[in-house]
């Protein structure tokens, strides 16, 4: 018992020590501001509430005596994450594996991908996985009044917690009668756990500075606990893919390539090995584990059902933590099944964790990773003395200046508004969030039509430049101020702070593995060639422009934006006479998007006004080849054949034009034309 005593402590010491010198210094993309500005103040962040980790995470704050508060926050996670290591080792021995193979499997988990990134960053993930590995420890050692009290606590954190219960009634019913913790204890426990959501409700009286939901009252409690604001089952609004057996299909293959990324494919096949040995030998704590790992992992994906792009399976990363936890103790179970006796076979099993160990040492190096706090201090510096700023969006924009404000202090002379009171208060009434879109744009518009009437300095984070109807903003940096006086300015970029900022121009950037940073950066670029458009800078625009597709390739809102742009900015070279850099510009869409059928129909406009027919002719084949519907390109190919008096494809055209269209009345007349030469040559 000693041994393992020791073994247990070293493992915590070599995880906490990795994940210390990886830890972020500072607040990082994604909900971390939010969480430490939080936990700082005592308040409440955005939907269930998140009682378990701001409390928490306060006292661990209040107890590390060095670092900014952020990393002293960053460091709670990795106390988490190092403990979580520790649980799936004692849950090994609890199964009677060997102490090897116990090691080993903790080690595998404390190396994966999704783990690794969580423990080194102020989410709720790395303390979610604790209690997940905690509550299945008590249960295993048969201790259910400290397994019903963790999982009162834990659903206090995160509430997919939840899906394990199926697993720990399949663990206690699987005792004996006589074996079985009477109800009155266990209910008592679990009761006392979950009384931590009762925070909500008293500190929600106090009016916080962060104060998600505001559930002072009973019914915004629920709405809270139920996350009704953001669809309750499912992880995020909007459109999701169609529930069928393609569907379906595609998300189980989304979760099992997932899943080998975090463990590695003979990980994945040795989990898979404990699955089956343990349904044929009717082993207990196997069939428990199976089924928490099938509903924390399968059943959740098809779940949350998010859309099969780069964003939500950034958003999805997360949620392999638990997955990865039990499945590292199935594979432990699978291994321990097929070596048996043969102790010597396990340290075979080793190569997996130095494996992982050699991909995961050096691939975030997060300890010098500054650019979401960055990010936060650029619009701070934008900002003039005593400006009113209004987010228009954008979760980094709101949690990154959470934290700046609220626990560093930072610009108290700013008044910071949010559109959706997010985070900080918003401007237009208590009902705005509840009105109809338009509605919503109704009021929106009329506050900030009085505001810039009464003569208020205010800024806009945004990307949408009509955002204030008849009145036109002007860039300031990364923002923009909707005001005639104001001038644009790019003295900005001269002192903002872009650490860890791609080169604007790199054709070949180093791969950021966190989508949620990745999705930051390319803002910056995407500014400066707004910027260098509205200047005439076309070269530098186009310069731009393609340094934030680099960084971003798969970004979801860059790629659109990116496009709308280089569209308009094409246009108006083309209408100023300027056919080459428009061509260049159509050419930029199709690098982005082979497959943009009016790009092509586009270029092939331009390539006929610099009198390049055969060249105009391959651009509208090209498009008509990617959308045989688009009636332009039929059109505009069947002008070029009709300037080449090749009549039969000029008829050929013309006849799909109103096969599209049959109200095209130049189409019409064209064909008209074309019948009456045939007839008098007839």
């Amino acid at each position: 018992m000693e041994r393992r005593w020791i073994l247990a402590q070293i493992l915590f010491l070599g995880a906490f020590a990795f994940y210390l010198h990886g830890a972020y210094p500072s607040v990082s993309a994604g909900d971390s501001g939010e969480f430490i500005a939080a936990s700082h103040t005592v308040g409440i962040p955005h939907a269930p509430g998140y009682p378990t980790y701001v409390l928490l995470a306060k006292c661990v704050q209040r107890t590390i005596p060095w670092g900014n508060i952020g990393y002293r926050t960053n460091l709670f996670s990795s106390i988490c994450g190092a403990l979580a290591v520790v649980f799936v080792f004692g849950l090994c021995l609890q199964l009677a594996l060997p102490a090897e193979l116990a090691g080993c499997a903790a080690l595998i988990f404390m190396l994966s991908h999704a783990q690794v990134v969580n423990a080194q960053a102020s989410e709720v993930f790395a303390l979610h996985a604790l209690f997940c590995g905690g509550v299945v420890w008590a249960a295993v050692a048969n201790q259910w009044v400290l397994a019903a009290f963790l999982f009162g606590l834990g659903l206090g954190n995160h509430q997919t917690l939840l899906l394990i219960a199926p697993a720990l009634a399949f663990l206690f019913f699987s005792k004996p009668p006589a074996e079985r913790v009477s109800w009155g204890p266990l209910l008592i426990s679990l009761a006392a756990g979950f009384s931590v959501n009762g925070f909500l409700y008293l500190r929600a009286a106090k009016m916080p500075v962060i104060n998600g939901g505001d559930p002072e009252t009973l019914g915004r409690l629920w709405r809270v606990l139920t996350r009704a604001d953001y669809g309750s089952t499912t992880l995020a609004l909007g459109e999701t893919p169609e529930r069928n057996i393609q569907s379906t299909l595609l998300q189980l293959a989304r979760f099992a390539h997932g899943l080998c990324d975090q463990v590695g494919w003979p990980g994945a096949l040795a989990g898979l090995t404990g699955i089956v040995l343990g349904f044929w030998k009717r082993n207990i704590p196997a069939i428990a584990l199976t089924t928490a790992f099938l509903l924390m992992g399968p059943f959740f994906f098809l779940l949350g059902n998010l859309p099969f792009d780069a964003q939500s399976t950034g958003v999805l990363e997360r949620f392999y933590i638990v997955p990865t936890l039990y499945a590292s103790l199935l594979l432990a179970i699978g291994i321990g099944f097929l070596t048996g006796q043969r102790r010597w076979l396990l340290w075979a099993a080793f190569a997996l964790p130095v494996f992982l160990w050699s991909r995961q040492a050096s691939a975030f190096p997060f300890r010098g990773d500054f650019r979401a706090y960055a990010y936060g201090r650029n619009n701070l510096h934008t900002l003039s003395n005593r400006a009113l700023f209004i987010m228009d969006g954008g979760d980094d924009t709101f949690y990154t200046l959470a934290y700046l404000t609220r626990v560093e202090n930072r610009r108290p002379d700013a008044e910071l508004r949010d559109r959706g009171s997010v985070v900080f208060p918003g401007l237009y009434g208590t009902d705005f969030r509840s009105l109809p879109h338009d509605e919503k744009e109704e009021r929106r518009q009329q506050v900030e039509l009085s505001l810039l009437a009464s003569g208020h300095t205010f800024l806009y984070s945004t990307m949408n430049e009509s955002i204030l109807p008849g009145h036109a903003l002007v860039s300031r940096g990364i923002l923009y101020q909707p005001s005639s006086a104001a001038t644009s300015s790019s003295d900005f970029w001269a002192i903002y702070d872009l650490r860890g900022i791609l080169p604007w121009q790199s054709s070949d950037p180093k791969e950021i593995a966190d989508y949620r940073t990745r999705a930051l950066l390319p803002f910056y670029a995407y500014q400066r060639g707004v910027q260098a458009a509205r200047a005439g800078h076309w070269e530098d625009a186009m310069g731009f422009a393609s340094a934030a597709r680099s960084i971003g390739p798969d970004v979801v809102w860059l790629i659109p934006n990116l496009t709308h742009n280089a569209y308009q900015w094409a246009q108006a070279n083309f209408q100023a006479g300027r056919l080459d850099l428009a061509a260049r510009f159509y050419l930029r869409i199709t690098d982005w998007d082979p497959h943009d059928a009016t790009a092509w129909a586009d270029l092939g406009a331009v390539e006929e006004r610099r009198q390049r027919l055969d060249a105009a002719i391959v651009d509208y084949q090209t498009a008509i080849r990617i959308d045989p519907s688009s009636e332009a390109a039929h059109f505009n190919l069947a002008v070029a054949y009709w300037k080449r008096s090749d009549w039969p494809n000029v008829m050929q055209e013309l006849q799909r034009v109103l096969a599209i269209n049959p109200a095209n009345a130049a189409a019409r007349n064209y064909l008209v034309q074309i019948q009456a030469k045939q007839k008098t040559a007839s």
